[in-house]
Formats: structure tokens, sequence, C-alpha cells
């Protein structure tokens, strides 16, 4: 029975420190809690940096293709000053011929005449 007393009077100092290793525990259980939030936040972070570099490439794309766009139009109103220009060599190349044909005309009257 002396030892249960012992024991008895001993308790309250082993509970104590029970409690304090379990405050312990329990702090070291949130910590650890806290970490893996940290560890969450920090992938998720990374998520965001790689959909920002995504974004950042799609951006360049889109700039490039605009550019290409620019020069496309450009090359069409080139090609429509050609055209226009190639209509206008075909209209001159038809008037020469008339006036050739009017000078033969000239020239075979003006022998008919003499």
């Amino acid at each position: 029975m002396l030892t249960h007393w012992s024991l008895q009077i001993r308790m309250p100092m082993h509970w104590s420190l029970r409690t304090q290793m379990l405050k312990h525990l329990n702090l070291q259980t949130l910590m650890l809690k806290h970490l893996s939030l940290r560890i969450q936040m920090l992938r998720h972070l990374n998520l965001l940096i790689l959909m920002l570099k995504h974004l950042s490439l799609r951006i360049q794309m889109l700039k490039h293709l605009s550019l290409r766009i620019q020069m496309l139009k450009h090359l069409n109103l080139l090609i429509r000053k050609l055209r226009r220009l190639s209509l206008q060599m075909l209209i001159l190349k038809h008037l020469s011929l008339r006036i050739l044909k009017l000078k033969h005309c000239c020239l075979r009257t003006q022998m008919l005449i003499r």
C-alpha cells in the first residue's frame, strides 16, 4: 500500500508533465498543419507561375500573329496596286496598238492619195 500512496503523491507531477507533453505535441501538430498549408500554397503559387508563363507565351504568339496579319494586309494592298498597274498597262498596250493601227491607216491613205 505504501507504493500505492507514493504513486498517488507523484501522480499530479506525472499528470502535469503529461499535459505539458500533450500541449507540446498539440503545438507540433499545429506547426505541421501550418507547414502543410504553406507547402500547398507554394504548389498553388508554382501552378500560378506556370500559368503566367503560358499566358506570356500566348501573348507573344498573339503579337507575332498580329504582326503577320499587318504584313498580310500590306501585301494585299500591294497586290491591289499591282493589279491596278497591270490593268493600266493593258490599257496602254491597247491604246498603243490602236495608235499603230491609225498610223498605218494614215500611211496607207497617204500612199493612196499620191
